[in-house]
């Protein structure tokens, strides 16, 4: 569901602004109003320190993760953090024990 709508909003602006970068920096940095400015800025700081808690937990992951991001969007930092988190935490045995 998220790639769809990572997908769709890739869409939306290439559309609007082809591979013109200039006139896409304008429309989020410098000609946006406070609001948008301050979007651009949350969404990047947040960005980059997932990425930098995945390279110091593991290197690999986080090359994993920047290599994904254009294609999945920046959630794939996100999903590789999750896989970290998911392989460090001890999950108990659904086995249950035999009493002889």
């Amino acid at each position: 569901v998220t790639f769809v709508a990572y997908a769709y909003a890739v869409f939306i602006v290439y559309s609007t602004y082809g591979l013109n970068l200039a006139v896409l920096w304008k429309a989020i940095w410098t000609d946006a109003n406070a609001s948008v400015a301050f979007m651009t800025i949350d969404t990047l700081v947040l960005y980059l320190s997932i990425c930098i808690y995945i390279a110091f937990r593991d290197l690999t992951a986080a090359i994993k993760a920047l290599v994904l991001t254009p294609l999945m969007g920046p959630g794939a930092a996100c999903l590789v953090m999750a896989e970290i988190e998911e392989s460090t935490v001890l999950v108990p045995s659904t086995e249950t024990k035999k009493t002889e």
